[in-house]
């Protein structure tokens, strides 16, 4: 009597292996077709990737003269990190009419405030000074070209 209990044992367990296999089976075969469209329409090797260069600026009063290396050639994409005392300061991305007027736009694009804030270059010139009353007239703007 055990000896057929334990055959029943294994014809029972030979069976639940056999449905999870099948139903393993089936997930797997849902899974390929659901992924072949999206690996087929990404053209992998038409994109370079050029991997983006990260500059710290101490975002400061004697910041005017920024970059001190003039031979550094930023690119878009590139990546500036301003340093600076959240408390006192803030960064805004102008364009050169309020650069050169050291005014900021009644709606700015974006206001930064973290202290530590990474900006992403865009082609061409880019312009920041600080929003904080009198700080652009003292010398807390930079200019950078992308290329």
């Amino acid at each position: 009597m055990s000896s057929s209990a334990i055959k029943m044992a294994a014809s029972g367990r030979r069976h639940h292996h056999l449905h999870h296999h099948g139903h393993h089976h089936h997930l797997k075969s849902r899974e390929t077709v659901h992924f072949k469209p999206s690996t087929d329409s990404v053209p992998f090797p038409s994109i370079p990737w050029i991997v983006p260069a990260v500059y710290n600026v101490s975002w400061n009063f004697n910041v005017k003269d920024w970059p001190h290396d003039s031979n550094i050639t930023f690119r878009a994409g590139d990546i500036l990190v301003f340093n600076y005392d959240q408390d006192m300061h803030n960064v805004v991305p102008v364009d050169e009419a309020n650069y050169l007027n050291c005014s900021i736009p009644e709606i700015a694009a974006a206001v930064y405030t973290s202290g530590h804030d990474s900006i992403v270059l865009g082609p061409g010139k880019n312009y920041f000074i600080c929003g904080t009353m009198g700080h652009c007239i003292a010398g807390m703007f930079i200019n950078v070209s992308a290329a």
